[in-house]
């Protein structure tokens, strides 16, 4: 019999060209007509019915998984990893299934010390404090961060049901369960729109216990590395404990739902009954946040409770006055990291979580609300000042305190819009602080495209209360109508109007996440706080915003239904990654400032060094806090991907010797022997932060004098400042 070609011609069966041995075609021979199911063009032999999205998503996870067989054995073919079994086992897998034999490996010494994605551990903290004398003395209660906790499936949908009692997040169960079916995985990770907690027939919850927050994924760290410095020093599981929940929930969800601070009250008066000394709380980036509006919950309840029970709160990388690119994260469902993943890596990532059912999904998460920036503009600066402008960007009349800078273009695209904002910045930073209130009042949607003045372009600037008051609106016309009501109660953010977004905010109110900037800690005159945090590497501070006026797409978001909305409809905002200017730190469209590579200089140290300090109306009891800044100093890949022992990445400290140093001393009861050490500008940041004060900050007059207060004042025109500086 002879079957067409795609080409138009023919050939019999078993001739040249055919595949007698498979049931289907494949090859550039393969025919139209199908001998599995008789059809043309089906899928099976590869036609234009076929489901080319499935088969490249394929065809993706099968290089992933490719490539990290490679790696596992690569890795395993030195002595060090032969010894653990792992390279021994992906060697024989490859030589029985593939018979491929990879040649003997013979790795540098310092890779041979390696754990993979752990670091080195040729040197052991706890064991060194232990020679000098150093014993366990307070129980530890360690309360991890975002992300940082495993979470176990205990409900499924029916495409979930195999991993029942199995970790949707972290463990190798994770990747598994994206790759396999990515649309599953989102909606067992996401909560329910409207209240935040369960979706209905899902339910995740936290894995309990020190095994949910060691290790994340198998050789991947969290705490592991602190837990094994306190156990060298003579802890066990009787008096270190990981006091875990579901990271995704608002800070009210969690007692809701699990009874969250009820455990927590119980477990440290179990600690100190068991072990006749008062506790010692480490909590890490969220973590923060979540202990100190513990501290209020129990005090409303049981006055004195925190100066019976809590000796000392080591407050690591916290979260305090949040993070920019919670921002981003709900507004567009991306950050830096994500926008500026290279063609292959976005293509993938966009085949697997589509960047609206990522912007979907962290609506949803109570958490990432949570932590919007807080403390308004007084605290993240206005549209010519910001309280951590450093010396260049004065110099530039730029500042941090345009948080969000946007335009709109129309759905048709703008032909030449890069070329000419890339002349723009050229010359001059288009996204500087000349251009205040008056310039941006003037500028209308879409703007004239071929001007090379921002303002008459359509860029307009926002600060951090008007960013607040964009997303509000974007929540009331976008995917997420709930949004404006669970800012009111989930954030201590400020609106547009520069008070608290929410109607009638009531700090004794549970459902409500309470403000750092108003809210004290509690009345604890013996508890000593220390607060360890990382510095000096680059963080997202401010951002640079397209949207796309799209009439039909605009109408087809508000008109979606929540199914089609879990699915992902198209997002209209996406940030500017085309556009940099190194002498304004603006990188892919993210100005970026001193941290921790994810939580600000601000939000680390403010309160530390100036909130909290001394005795006052955020610290009644005028409980000590001591600060401990540590310079990010990574070793080179090469020695540990993670960074080593004097990283100080977000998540990476935690593996820090000079962290552990301090955690070891104060949980041997020796933490008067840590001492303040600042290395970055945080004291004269704090300074120029009015606590006091309900007002924003004055406008601030740059360095540059004369241009600037001539830009303010109408005198002088933005295309002016151009002329000049070229």
């Amino acid at each position: 019999m002879l079957r067409r070609r795609r080409d138009g011609s023919s050939a019999a069966d078993g001739g040249e060209g055919t595949d007698n041995g498979s049931d289907n075609h494949n090859s550039e021979d393969q025919f139209v007509t199908c001998k599995k199911c008789g059809h043309e063009n089906c899928r099976h032999a590869g036609g234009e019915g076929s489901d080319k999205k499935q088969k490249r998503k394929k065809c993706c996870a099968m290089r992933i998984w490719g490539w990290l067989i490679v790696f596992f054995a690569l890795v395993g073919a030195s002595d060090y990893f032969k010894r653990a079994g792992l390279g021994d086992q992906v060697q024989s897998l490859l030589k029985t299934k593939l018979n491929v034999t990879l040649p003997e490996m013979e790795l540098p010494e310092s890779l041979q010390q390696l754990t993979l994605f752990g670091g080195n551990k040729t040197d052991r903290v706890g064991v060194q404090l232990r020679k000098k004398g150093l014993r366990p003395k307070h129980p530890v209660v360690i309360v991890p961060g975002f992300v940082t906790t495993g979470l176990e499936l205990w409900a499924a949908k029916p495409c979930a049901e195999r991993f029942f009692r199995q970790r949707m997040w972290g463990t190798m169960n994770m990747p598994q369960a994206i790759l396999s079916n990515a649309r599953c995985w989102v909606a067992h990770m996401g909560l329910n729109q409207t209240t935040g907690l369960d979706p209905d027939g899902v339910a995740l919850r936290a894995s309990e216990g020190l095994a949910a927050v060691d290790f994340l994924m198998p050789g991947y760290f969290v705490w592991g590395r602190i837990i094994e410095a306190l156990a060298d020093l003579g802890y066990d599981q009787n008096t270190v404990v990981g006091e875990t929940y579901d990271w995704r929930l608002s800070i009210a969800n969690m007692e809701r739902r699990d009874g969250y601070f009820t455990r927590f009250k119980a477990r440290c008066e179990l600690l100190m009954k068991l072990n006749k000394e008062k506790v010692m709380i480490a909590s890490h980036s969220w973590g923060e946040t979540v202990v100190r509006n513990f501290f209020f919950w129990v005090e409303r309840r049981e006055p004195g409770w925190t100066e019976k029970h809590v000796a000392n709160y080591v407050n690591i990388a916290g979260t305090v006055l949040g993070v920019p690119k919670a921002l981003t994260a709900l507004l567009s469902g991306e950050m830096r990291d994500t926008a500026e993943l290279g063609a292959m890596t976005k293509h993938a990532a966009e085949n697997y979580l589509p960047q609206p059912s990522r912007a979907h999904m962290f609506r949803s998460w109570g958490s990432v609300i949570g932590m919007l920036p807080g403390g308004g503009n007084k605290v993240w600066g206005n549209l010519t000042w910001a309280p951590d402008d450093n010396k260049p960007m004065k110099t530039a009349m730029s500042t941090y305190g345009a948080f969000l800078t946007k335009r709109d273009i129309n759905g048709s695209g703008n032909p030449g819009l890069w070329e000419r904002m890339n002349r723009a910045k050229d010359r001059l930073s288009p996204f500087s602080a000349t251009h205040d209130r008056s310039h941006n009042d003037q500028a209308v949607s879409g703007g004239d495209p071929n001007s090379e003045d921002p303002a008459a372009a359509g860029w307009k600037q926002l600060t951090v209360n008007e960013a607040m008051g964009l997303l509000l609106e974007e929540g009331a016309f976008g995917t997420s109508p709930d949004l404006a009501r669970h800012l009111g109660i989930w954030a201590s953010v400020t609106g547009p109007d520069g008070k608290r977004h929410g109607d009638g905010y009531d700090k004794d109110a549970d459902v409500y996440m309470h403000n750092p900037m108003q809210d004290p800690m509690p009345n604890a005159p013996s508890m000593k706080m220390y607060c360890v945090y990382g510095v000096d590497k680059p963080v997202e501070r401010s951002y640079l915003y397209l949207k796309q006026q799209d009439e039909e797409k605009v109408k087809e978001t508000q008109e979606a239904d929540e199914a089609t909305r879990e699915e992902g409809v198209p997002l209209q905002w996406a940030i500017a990654t085309e556009i940099s200017n190194s002498t304004t730190f603006l990188d892919s469209g993210v100005r970026k400032g001193n941290g921790d590579g994810t939580v600000p200089l601000i939000s680390l140290g403010v309160h530390c060094r100036k909130g909290w300090r001394g005795k006052g109306k955020l610290n009644p009891g005028g409980f000590s806090v001591t600060t401990r800044e540590l310079k990010h100093d990574p070793v080179p890949i090469y020695q540990d991907p993670r960074g080593g022992p004097r990283t100080s990445d977000h998540v990476d400290v935690l593996g820090n010797h000079g962290l552990m140093e301090v955690l070891l001393y104060v949980a041997a009861g020796r933490g008067d022997e840590i001492k303040d050490d600042i290395v970055s500008n945080i004291d004269e940041i704090a300074d120029a932060i009015d606590f006091n004060s309900e007002e924003d900050p004055p406008k601030h007059d740059s360095s540059t004098g004369g241009v600037a207060d001539a830009i303010r004042r109408n005198v002088l025109g933005v295309n002016d400042v151009l002329n000049l500086v070229t």
